[in-house]
């Protein structure tokens, strides 16, 4: 007999979050193409999206295209400037 013990007088309340679910953190080979590209497709799915998931395309400073160049682009900005969660974010390389 469950019901017994329990009672509905509170209600129960889930508590929202304003943040994103799911963080990816993009590191692109190119400049100025590659960024504009994911910027894009971010804005476009931004209103539909991002109470989910949220896409941060890091700036590139220079044209070094080499991949252990982009990967320390995408090292830098985890240790700098954003607090990596690993169990809910993700990094890609492109």
């Amino acid at each position: 007999m469950g019901f017994k013990n329990r009672t509905f007088s509170r209600p129960v309340y889930e508590e929202q979050s304003d943040e994103p679910e799911r963080v990816i953190i993009i590191s692109c080979e190119g400049r100025n193409t590659d960024p504009e590209y994911f910027n894009c497709i971010k804005s476009k799915l931004s209103e539909y999206i991002s109470a989910l998931l949220e896409i941060k395309v890091i700036d590139k400073n220079d044209n070094n295209s080499r991949p252990q160049h982009v990967y320390g682009n995408l090292r830098r900005f985890i240790t700098d400037k954003y607090d990596y969660k690993s169990d809910y974010d993700e990094m890609w390389i492109v």
